[in-house]
């Protein structure tokens, strides 16, 4: 998980593109210049990091469902709740589903776990449209493809 280049995902653990679901694997930063200013001296990721994190995951499903063919942008969250603060070094297990797919919009539901314990669930949309540009495909494509391995389970 890096936030200043806002790559939150670190790997692909699992997914299933008839089921449609992904799970995701990463590890909360130790350091970073957000924990300077937010609450300083008791450093919690910000909510609205989790948030777009668990996106991010859908985002990967989305585009490994329809094989790189859209991108699907984030377009409104319907509902966040957090449970438990997720501290710097946590290992995040980050799950999410595809609830509803039609015009052009999709939902999710999503969950990011500690050691078994729901600290955040959200539920969202995603806009799907063309990529813009070729090059944007290419590196999204190559993005989530390098977080794929031999040990993903498919």
């Amino acid at each position: 998980m890096n936030f200043e280049t806002f790559q939150m995902i670190q790997h692909i653990v699992e997914f299933d593109c008839k089921r449609q679901v992904i799970c995701c694997y990463s590890v909360a930063p130790t350091e970073s210049t957000i924990f300077d200013y937010h609450f300083r001296d008791f450093a919690v990721i910000p909510g609205a990091l989790l948030t777009e994190t668990i996106a991010q995951a859908a985002g990967h499903l989305s585009l490994l469902t329809c094989d790189f063919k859209q991108v699907a942008l984030f377009s409104s969250i319907d509902k966040a709740r957090f449970r438990e603060f997720v501290l710097p070094g946590d290992e995040l297990t980050i799950q999410c589903q595809c609830t509803q797919q039609g015009s052009g919009y999709s939902a999710y539901s999503g969950a990011i776990y500690v050691k078994d314990k729901k600290c955040i669930e959200a539920k969202f949309r995603l806009r799907e449209m063309p990529f813009p540009n070729e090059k944007m495909k290419q590196h999204l494509k190559s993005l989530v493809m390098s977080r794929i391995n031999e040990n993903t389970r498919r």
